[in-house]
C-alpha cells in the first residue's frame, strides 16, 4: 500500500514536471523580416556587469550575453562582432556611430530621444550598499548628506539627479567602485544588484556592507539608433528564435543551480520524513513518562537558572554604567523608566532620580525647537512605536547634538510589554558634517565663480564639469560634453600630440601649463593658456583641474601682469620668513609657504585645512580670540608674542605680524612669524618681509600700468606724467598727505578699464562712432568692476570711476555735477585732459601750451571745477617756461 501511494505522489511530481519543461521548451518566434539580412553586425555593451557580461581573469569575455549572442550567430547566420568597455565610453561611441547595436543599457526618457528599444529581457533591481557602519539610509532622500559611488553613465545617475542627489562621484566600471570601497574610499554605493552581490563577495566585502530595498527597477533591453527599424526587428526576430530551454540553460550555468535540486534525493528526504513521523508518533507516549521525570530535574535547573540571571543582571549594570551611551529600559504599561544608566546625566543634564520620577523629565532640556517632536516621539513609545530621534539639548557644556533609538520588547504571546533604548552624543558628527557641506558650499562657489574657463575631468580626462567662464570661451553647456574626453572636445587634430603629452604629464602628477590654440564648439580656434592639476587624495590620483583662459587680444596684457605675479608668489613661496594665511572667523588654514613647513615640521597637505589651535599655533584659546578682536578692530599686529608648540610637541616663542585682507567679501588673516626662542630680534626681518609683500602689491599695479601701456602705444609715459601733477595739485588744493597714496594709486589704475576695450577701438586713428563711443565709455564701469573687491583699492576707485564726469553734471558713468563729483576725480580729470591735450594722439598731434592752457580756461565751470582750474593755472605759471612748452 506504501509502495502504491509513493508511486502515485512521484508519477504526479514527474508529470508536473514534464508539463513545465514541455511548456519552457516552446516559444513564440517572430517573423522573420522581409529583407535581406546583413551579413555582419557590431555590438557594443558593458565590460564589468557579471554574471551577463565580464571578462575572465586572462580578458576573455564571458558571461550570459556571450552565450545568447552566440545563439544568435548560429540561428540567423549574422556575424557579430561583440565589443566591450568602459560603460560610460560605451555609450559615448556607440552615438557617435561607431556600433549598430548596444546591449545591457536601461531604458530612460532622455535613451528615447537617441535609440529605439526592444523588448526587455532581465529585470533588474538597484539597491543602495552602505558601510555596515552607518545607518539611517532607506531611499533617495536619507542620502543626502553623503556623498554616491556611481557607474559612468548609469541610469541610476539620473534617477539620483531627479531626485536632487548631487554629491556623485563617477567610476569608470562597477570593479572601480568597489575597489575604492574595499579601500574605504566610498562607504555609499548605487550599483546594480547582479554586479554588486558578485563584487561584494569578489572583494570579500559582503559582511562590510548593508542593501537597502531597491530605489527602483529597471530592464535590460538592446537598443539601435533612432529610426533603424530595419535592424530593431532583426534583433527581435533573432533572439526569439532562441528557445526558453535554451535561455534557462544559459542561465543555469551562470547563475547556478539549487544544491538540493535533484528530485529523487528530494523524494527520498520526503520518504525518510515520513517514517520519522510515524516514529515520533510511537515515541510519544513514551515521552509523556519520561516528562514527568524530568519535572524535578527542571526544577533544580531552574533554581539555578535564577542564581545565574542574577549574576547576569549584575554584569548588564556594571557595562551599563560604564559606555558612554545612555541605556534605558521602560514599561509600557505604566510609561515609567525601569532603568536608565548613570551617565544620562552628563549627555542630557538629567539624573537618574529625576527620570525614575517621571519619564519626560528630560523634555525640559530639549532645545525649543526640538521638543514637540521629540515629546511626540515619547508618546508613540507608550503605543510600542520604536523612536528614532536625532535632537539638541542645552547643556552646562552647550548645545549638543542627541542620537535617540528605542525598540519593542514583547513577550511569549508577542505583545509588547518593554522599550529598550540607547542614547549617544553626536555632536562631534554633526560638526564635521556641517564643515564637510561648508566646505563643499565653499568649493561649489569658488569653482562657478572663478573668472577662468575651469573644467573638472576624471582620472581618465572625462568631462564632470565646467563653470560658466567655460562656457562663455568654448560655447558648451555641460549637458553636451559630459564624460567626453576632453582632448576629444577640444584640441585641433594636429595638436592632438600636445594634449595626449599634457595629459599623461597631470596623470604622472605634474601640474602643466602652457599657451596654445583650441577650438570653441562653432569650430573656430581661439588663443587659450592652459592650466593642468591633478587632484590627489592620500596620494592617489582622483581627477584633474583644468584651467583656460582666453588670451586672443591680451597677450601683451597679460605678459607684464603674470610677471607681477610670479614675483609675488615666489616672494611668498621662497621667502625665508613662515608665512601663513588663515580665515579670519574660524581659523582654518588656506596657504603657507616653505619656511612655514620646515618651522613647525608639518607638510604642507597636513596643514592646509586644519585651523590654527589644532597644529598648535595657539596654545591658548582666549588668547587667540583676543587677538582676533584687537585684529579686527585695528586691521593688523604687529610684532604680537605668542607662544605655539610645533610637530615634536615643543612649545616655543614666536614672534607675528598680523595683517586683516578681505577679498570678495571673506575676511583673512596674513601671519609671519619668528621664533624667538633663541633669538628675539626677529621683528626687523618681519618688517621688510611685509614691506616686501607690500612692494609686490604696488609691483603689480605698476605692472597693471605698463600693460595698458603697451596697448596704447601713443601715451607712453602718461601714467607718470598725470600722477606727478595730479599729486602736486592735490597738495595745492589742500588734500592731507595721508590721503596721497590714494590718490597716486588711482592715478595709475584711471584707464585700467580700457582693457576690456578692444584693440580697434582704442588705436583708430580717426574719430570713433556713436556706437564705439559707447563702448570706450564702459570703461569707467569696467575699472570700478575689476577693482572693487580689492579691500585696499578701495579708497582709491574716485578716481577710475569718475574722471569723466562733468561740473555742469554732462559727464559719464553717474552724470554726477558740481562737489557731488568726488575732489580727487575732480583733480585728476583736469590734469588728464591737460596731459591729453599736449599728447600726440592717432586722430591729432598734440597742442601748445598756451593753446591747451585757453581750453583749460574756457572749459572752467563747464568740464572742470573753477577753483581746481584756477589752482591749476597758477600752478602752470610758477614752473619753468621750457616745462611749460615742452
Amino acid at each position: 500500500m506504501k509502495n502504491n501511494l509513493f508511486r502515485i505522489f512521484v508519477f504526479i511530481i514527474l508529470i508536473a514536471a514534464a508539463a513545465f519543461l514541455a511548456g519552457g521548451c516552446s516559444s513564440e518566434e517572430t517573423p522573420a523580416p522581409d529583407f535581406s539580412l546583413p551579413d555582419k553586425i557590431s555590438v557594443v555593451l558593458d565590460d564589468n556587469y557579471p554574471p551577463y557580461i565580464f571578462k575572465s581573469e586572462d580578458g576573455t569575455l564571458q558571461g550570459i550575453l556571450v552565450d545568447q549572442w552566440a545563439l544568435f550567430e548560429k540561428k540567423t547566420g549574422i556575424k557579430v562582432d561583440l565589443t566591450a568597455m568602459d560603460w560610460g565610453q560605451a555609450l559615448q561611441r556607440m552615438q557617435s556611430g561607431e556600433f549598430d547595436v548596444i546591449d545591457t543599457i536601461f531604458r530612460t526618457p532622455e535613451r528615447e530621444k537617441i535609440y529605439d528599444f526592444t523588448q526587455p529581457y532581465a529585470t533588474i533591481d538597484v539597491p543602495i550598499y552602505f558601510s555596515n557602519k552607518i545607518s539611517g539610509i532607506r531611499d533617495a532622500e536619507s542620502l543626502k548628506g553623503f556623498r554616491v559611488a556611481v557607474k559612468a553613465g548609469d541610469a541610476a545617475v539620473d534617477y539620483l539627479l531627479e531626485h536632487g542627489i548631487t554629491d556623485l562621484r563617477y567610476y569608470p566600471s562597477y570593479e572601480a567602485i568597489f575597489r575604492a570601497a574595499k579601500d574605504q574610499q566610498e562607504i555609499v554605493l548605487v550599483v546594480d544588484k547582479p554586479a554588486a552581490r558578485y563584487y561584494l563577495y569578489k572583494f570579500n566585502l559582503q559582511d562590510q556592507f548593508n542593501e537597502s530595498s531597491p530605489l527602483y527597477s529597471g530592464q535590460f533591453h538592446r537598443a539601435v539608433i533612432k529610426g533603424n527599424r530595419d535592424l530593431l526587428l532583426i534583433l527581435e526576430w533573432g533572439f526569439s528564435k532562441i528557445s526558453r530551454q535554451e535561455y534557462r540553460e544559459i542561465d543555469d550555468k551562470w547563475f547556478g543551480v539549487p544544491a538540493n535540486g535533484n528530485l529523487a534525493q528530494n523524494l527520498r528526504y520526503l520518504t525518510i520524513a515520513v517514517g520519522i513521523a510515524v516514529l515520533a508518533g510511537a515515541g510519544l507516549a513514551l515521552w509523556n513518562r519520561i516528562l514527568q521525570r524530568q519535572v524535578h530535574r527542571r526544577t533544580v535547573e531552574l533554581e539555578d537558572l535564577v542564581n545565574r540571571l542574577s549574576e547576569s543582571e549584575g554584569k548588564f549594570r556594571q557595562l551599563a554604567e560604564h559606555i558612554r551611551e545612555v541605556f534605558w529600559i521602560r514599561d509600557i504599561a505604566s510609561g515609567q523608566v525601569l532603568y536608565i544608566s548613570p551617565h544620562c546625566e552628563a549627555l542630557i543634564g538629567v539624573s537618574q532620580e529625576e527620570i525614575y520620577r517621571s519619564a519626560e523629565a528630560y523634555l525640559s532640556n530639549i532645545y525649543f525647537l526640538d521638543r514637540d517632536r521629540v515629546r511626540a516621539a515619547s508618546r508613540r513609545q507608550r503605543e510600542g512605536i520604536p523612536m528614532d530621534e536625532e535632537y539638541r539639548v542645552m547643556t552646562g557644556t552647550g548645545l549638543r547634538w542627541i542620537h535617540s533609538r528605542s525598540f519593542p520588547v514583547t513577550d511569549e504571546s508577542g505583545l509588547i510589554y518593554r522599550m529598550v533604548g540607547i542614547a549617544e552624543d553626536i555632536t562631534e558628527q554633526k560638526n564635521n558634517e556641517a564643515e564637510i557641506i561648508r566646505q563643499k558650499n565653499m568649493f561649489a562657489e569658488l569653482f562657478n565663480n572663478l573668472p577662468l574657463g575651469t573644467v573638472l575631468l576624471d582620472y581618465n580626462s572625462r568631462i564632470l564639469e565646467i563653470n560658466p567662464a567655460f562656457t562663455a570661451i568654448f560655447g558648451y553647456e555641460i549637458d553636451e560634453i559630459r564624460n567626453q574626453n576632453i582632448d576629444q572636445v577640444l584640441v585641433p587634430t594636429e595638436l592632438m600630440d600636445e594634449g595626449l603629452r599634457s595629459s599623461k604629464r597631470i596623470i604622472q602628477g605634474k601640474i602643466v601649463s602652457f599657451e596654445s590654440v583650441r577650438l570653441r564648439k562653432d569650430g573656430s580656434k581661439v588663443a587659450v593658456r592652459i592650466m593642468g592639476v591633478p587632484i590627489r587624495v592620500n596620494g592617489k590620483l582622483v581627477g584633474i583641474h583644468g584651467l583656460y583662459e582666453d588670451i586672443e587680444e591680451r597677450k601683451l596684457s597679460e605678459q607684464a601682469l603674470v610677471e607681477s605675479e610670479e614675483r609675488f608668489f615666489k616672494i611668498f613661496d621662497t621667502n625665508p620668513l613662515p608665512i601663513c594665511i588663515a580665515r579670519l572667523n574660524d581659523s582654518v588654514i588656506i596657504e603657507v609657504n616653505q619656511a612655514f613647513c620646515r618651522l613647525l615640521g608639518y607638510t604642507r597637505d597636513q596643514v592646509l585645512g586644519k585651523t590654527t589651535p589644532e597644529i598648535g599655533l595657539f596654545l591658548d584659546a582666549s588668547q587667540r580670540k583676543e587677538i582676533v578682536r584687537s585684529l579686527v578692530r585695528q586691521g593688523g599686529m604687529r610684532e604680537v608674542e605668542i607662544q605655539y608648540r610645533n610637530s615634536a610637541g615643543e612649545v616655543r616663542e614666536s614672534l607675528r605680524y598680523l595683517e586683516l585682507l578681505k577679498i570678495r567679501d571673506q575676511e583673512y588673516v596674513l601671519g609671519l612669524m619668528v621664533d624667538i626662542t633663541e633669538q628675539k630680534a626677529a621683528r626687523q626681518e618681519i618688517e621688510k618681509t611685509h614691506l616686501e609683500l607690500a612692494q609686490a602689491y604696488e609691483a603689480t599695479l605698476e605692472g597693471w600700468g605698463r600693460a595698458l601701456e603697451l596697448r596704447e602705444r601713443e601715451t607712453a609715459g602718461h601714467s607718470k606724467r598725470v600722477i606727478d601733477l595730479t599729486i602736486q595739485l592735490a597738495t595745492a588744493m589742500g588734500i592731507p598727505e595721508s590721503e596721497h597714496e590714494h590718490i597716486r594709486r588711482g592715478a595709475l589704475l584711471h584707464d585700467i578699464g580700457k582693457m576690456a576695450v578692444p584693440d580697434a577701438i582704442l588705436s583708430k586713428p580717426g574719430p570713433l562712432s556713436e556706437e564705439e563711443w559707447e563702448i570706450m565709455r564702459r570703461h569707467t564701469t569696467y575699472a570700478y568692476d575689476l577693482l572693487k573687491d580689492i579691500e585696499y583699492l578701495k579708497p582709491a576707485l574716485d578716481i577710475p570711476r569718475s574722471h569723466h564726469e562733468r561740473w555742469d553734471g554732462l559727464g559719464y558713468p553717474d552724470g554726477l555735477a558740481g562737489e557731488n563729483i568726488p575732489l580727487a576725480a575732480r583733480i585728476f580729470s583736469l590734469v588728464d585732459v591737460w596731459d591729453a591735450l599736449r599728447s600726440d594722439r592717432p586722430y591729432r598731434k598734440a597742442w601748445s601750451a598756451k593753446k591747451a592752457r585757453g581750453y583749460i580756461r574756457e572749459q572752467a565751470g563747464k568740464q572742470f571745477d573753477p577753483a581746481i582750474v584756477e589752482k591749476f593755472l597758477e600752478i602752470l605759471n610758477n614752473e619753468e617756461p621750457s616745462w611749460m612748452e615742452a
